[in-house]
């Protein structure tokens, strides 16, 4: 498993397919999350949750604050408290 981080989606690569991506746009110092997928015969593995880690990693990396535009980006920060300083 690997990330390929670009300026605005991070994908999730296993066994050389896509597994997943999270969609994003920066302004301003700040990353709306606006689109996560997981693809079917990924799921079940918390591959979006490893997404949202990734651009998390990103924002502190870039002291970046991140806005959510996506339900499951959503439901993540309500369940992580630890990560809410970043929100915008």
């Amino acid at each position: 498993m690997h990330f390929i981080v670009e300026k605005d989606f991070v994908k999730i690569i296993i066994f050389d397919k896509e597994a997943g991506i999270i969609k994003f746009n920066v302004k301003d110092n700040v990353i709306d999350i606006y689109s996560t997928v997981v693809h079917s015969e990924f799921q079940g593995q918390k591959l979006g949750e490893k997404l949202v880690l990734k651009v998390i990693e990103h924002a502190k990396e870039n002291d970046f604050k991140i806005k959510s535009s996506c339900s499951y980006v959503t439901r993540f920060f309500e369940k992580n408290a630890e990560y809410q300083n970043l929100l915008k």
